[in-house]
């Protein structure tokens, strides 16, 4: 349950309950969550890749923040490649099907940016 209050914001509730006691705070019903990583192997070509970055961002005065980014963009670029999104998507339609089945239940997905988020929901919805 959930409350709006005056300025539009909304905050979780607690459900109060009577005892003889006096009052007890009473949380609402939970539902489980089950995880269940599905990896798929990262395939890197280069494996100089790091070395390749530093000298890149050496030449152009680049501080570390720029390099961890820069770094993070590339293996972000690498983990949303067409053919890795397809097994990945292959893989959590069977998984949900199948967990399906047998309970029924939602699914989430995290991925590394939004390019990728798109383009694994582009993926899982062809």
């Amino acid at each position: 349950m959930t409350l709006t209050n005056k300025r539009g914001g909304s905050r979780p509730t607690v459900l109060i309950r009577r005892e003889r006691a006096g009052l007890r705070a009473v949380q609402p019903p939970q539902v489980p969550i089950y995880y269940d990583p599905q990896l798929i192997k990262l395939e890197l070509t280069n494996h100089q890749i790091d070395a390749e970055l530093q000298e890149i961002l050496e030449g152009k005065g680049a501080d570390a923040s720029q390099a961890e980014r820069a770094r993070w963009a590339a293996v972000a670029e690498a983990a949303g490649t067409k053919e890795r999104l397809a097994e990945l998507a292959a893989k959590l339609l069977d998984h949900f099907q199948k967990r399906n089945k047998m309970i029924n239940g939602k699914a989430m997905v995290v991925c590394m940016s939004r390019r990728n988020c798109v383009r694994l929901y582009d993926a899982l919805t062809a």
